[in-house]
């Protein structure tokens, strides 16, 4: 893999976990009970950040790939991710340990994070 690839996306999980942070210690002040929410912030962007992972991994194989291969290789993948988002969040729904506001913040942070750093970088280039 590319190493300004890798550097972009170790930039991107330094943001995104100093965001996640900033909301856990927010979480102190603003819940009765924070930790169940900020496991949850802990699973949830854990989660996210492997998945991005694959998906990297993923679409640098699928490129390498005939076109009907890549297709099938990264529906596949896509699947996995999809069911894997998915039983970590019906499970932090079952836990009483985890609180699933905190898993749904945590996977929703990367793309926020994605999201704010692409606005900042439109408004702040000359």
């Amino acid at each position: 893999m590319d190493k300004t690839i890798l550097k972009f996306q170790a930039e991107l999980a330094i943001k995104t976990v100093t965001v996640a942070v900033v909301i856990a210690v927010l979480s102190f002040f603003l819940l009765k009970e924070p930790k169940p929410f900020i496991l949850g912030l802990v699973v949830g962007v854990g989660v996210s950040l492997l998945q991005f992972r694959q998906m990297a991994i993923t679409m640098e194989k699928a490129v390498k790939m005939h076109a009907s291969s890549a297709q099938r290789y990264a529906a596949i993948h896509y699947f996995i991710r999809f069911i894997t988002m998915g039983a970590v969040l019906y499970l932090s729904i079952k836990s009483s340990n985890v609180h699933y506001l905190g898993v749904i913040i945590g996977f929703l942070l990367l793309k926020f994070v994605i999201f704010g750093t692409n606005i900042l970088n439109i408004l702040f280039r000359k």
